[in-house]
């Protein structure tokens, strides 16, 4: 199972991944300005949001037994991984 087929089964989203990824905007935190690239389309960052949400949402049913913030930083590292 992978993120993409996570996205696609319980969320619905038929693609949720770009085949190149793009430029979302330029981050001037720095000297110099780097771009951000995104790598979902635009149902796919809806179906990461939700699914981002759910994570909140069992953290806040399950309290200490379910570590959201801790689910939610492993899924935004696995987007990093693709590229």
């Amino acid at each position: 199972m992978t993120l993409h087929d996570i996205l696609v089964k319980y969320f619905r989203c038929k693609k949720p991944f770009l085949k190149r990824r793009k430029i979302s905007h330029i981050c001037l935190m720095g000297e110099t300005p780097e771009p951000a690239y995104t790598e979902l389309t635009n149902a796919g960052s809806k179906a990461y949001g939700e699914l981002t949400d759910l994570m909140y949402d069992l953290g806040a049913l399950l309290g200490d037994k379910f570590n959201a913030n801790f689910w939610v930083e492993e899924l935004n590292s696995i987007m990093e991984e693709r590229y």
